[in-house]
């Protein structure tokens, strides 16, 4: 079988898509296909090269993008050149490109997609979002070869983002509904990561309700984790959180306040927390806790694979926020499973994803909020969970990980490619035979 995969991020480091897909790339090219990628090339990437068997082709973006969040380093200060810079984004090309950032990376994906599809004839076409922009270049693919099959993989769903929005949803959010229609239409088999986001496509598109699957997301730890171990002895009590923040989205400030209250109520017990991650928009929120950071507070910002994993296994309690989307799951609450650590669930809406996926994780807590404040109550139940954590055995997180596995999820995805080879085969006969 030969294989296309259309992805703009292929670099493991930058994304828990980016890696899933190139382990996905990797496994299928074990398994004795032949996989071409096509990607968005950096300065430091080379334009061609073979990566464990899989043929990686990376073209360039036409349009400049935006300069990378700033949130590295310990300080929450953003520069003033920066903000200025990000006010013109925000209010000029920010208002009107579509369908996202990548845009610009359409047309020359496109262009060497077409050549690559003309010379080695593939027998399926793998498009990944998020950015959607990748799904635009398999539906144009798609309708240039139409006896090609095409998988669509959908991490966040396109046209029903709000926070952050992918593009001006005032400018374009009937173009964004029809062409997402158009993408689910035109594909062979639809991939989405949660139930939440399969539900929510069917109640708008229920004509596809028959092609869409769920594929859980994988484990991404590049090692495996003794349960419930700290690395390094301490004298602190170690929270930390892993991941990207949105002020409305996924705001630190419930955490904040929080964490300002577990201080009062656990007084013998010197209480650390520490932030992973893009702050985007939320430099401000932090500022209200200055006279923590740095010694109480931490915001180590965007660090590598290998550091991430370091202070989560430092960590003594892990701490997910979670989104005000039930569509969208948080993919690092697989990595904190796979640490054996309790875990902390701030859900901020009912319906959340991480409050589903951790029900059956025995060392986790999980608090709804209500709007954005924790009650007393819950409070001190937070805090009994903090100062005492439940433990976990190895056999359990063992277990509980097994469909979220790398090979688990290659199977499944294997499992779509001949389940829509198969149904193609059969709907080609039916129209060949005259059969309805």
């Amino acid at each position: 079988m030969r294989i296309l995969i259309i992805t703009h991020s292929y670099t493991p480091e930058l994304t828990p898509r980016a890696f899933r897909w190139a382990v996905i790339a990797r496994s299928l090219s074990a398994m004795g296909h032949e996989v071409d990628v096509v990607c968005a090339r950096s300065v430091e990437t080379p334009a061609h090269e073979f990566v464990a068997g899989v043929e990686v082709h990376r073209v360039r973006d036409l349009l400049i993008r935006r300069p990378a969040s700033v949130a590295t380093g310990q300080s929450t200060r953003v520069p003033l050149l920066y903000r200025l810079a990000r006010w013109v984004y925000g209010y000029t090309w920010r208002k009107l490109y579509w369908p996202d950032s990548a845009c610009g990376w359409f047309f020359p994906s496109v262009r060497l997609a077409s050549m690559l599809l003309k010379n080695k004839r593939h027998n399926w076409l793998i498009s990944v979002s998020h950015p959607f922009t990748g799904h635009l270049v398999g539906l144009a693919l798609k309708r240039r070869n139409p006896e090609l099959r095409w998988l669509v993989d959908i991490g966040d769903p396109f046209c029903l983002m709000e926070d952050p929005s992918p593009n001006n949803a005032a400018l374009y959010r009937r173009l964004s509904l029809r062409t997402d229609l158009a993408v689910l239409r035109e594909a062979d088999v639809v991939s989405v990561t949660t139930s939440g986001t399969r539900d929510a496509y069917i109640g708008i598109f229920p004509e596809v309700a028959e092609k869409m699957y769920i594929v859980p997301p994988m484990l991404s730890l590049p090692v495996e984790v003794e349960p419930n171990s700290v690395r390094q002895k301490s004298t602190s009590l170690r929270l930390v959180y892993v991941g990207t923040l949105y002020r409305t989205l996924r705001s630190p400030l419930p955490l904040l306040e929080l964490f300002e209250r577990l201080v009062s109520l656990l007084p013998g017990i010197h209480l650390e927390l520490h932030f992973l991650g893009h702050i985007n928009d939320c430099a401000d929120i932090f500022n209200r806790y200055e006279h923590w950071v740095g010694s109480r507070i931490f915001v180590h910002g965007v660090v590598s694979r290998e550091r991430a994993q370091g202070h989560m296994e430092d960590a003594h309690i892990l701490i997910n926020l979670g989104n005000r989307s039930s569509t969208q799951l948080p993919s690092k609450v697989i990595e904190y499973v796979a640490m054996g650590k309790p875990i902390l669930n701030l859900a901020t809406i009912r319906d959340d994803s991480s409050t589903r996926i951790l029900a059956t994780y025995p060392a986790a807590l999980t608090v709804c909020m209500d709007g954005s404040t924790i009650h007393d109550i819950e409070a001190h139940k937070i805090a009994n969970f903090v100062a005492e954590p439940p433990e976990v055995d190895a056999g359990t997180i063992r277990d509980w990980l097994a469909p979220y596995t790398e090979l688990s999820v290659s199977q499944e995805y294997m499992r779509l490619l001949h389940s829509g080879a198969d149904a193609a085969h059969e709907a080609s006969r039916k129209n060949n035979t005259g059969l309805s």
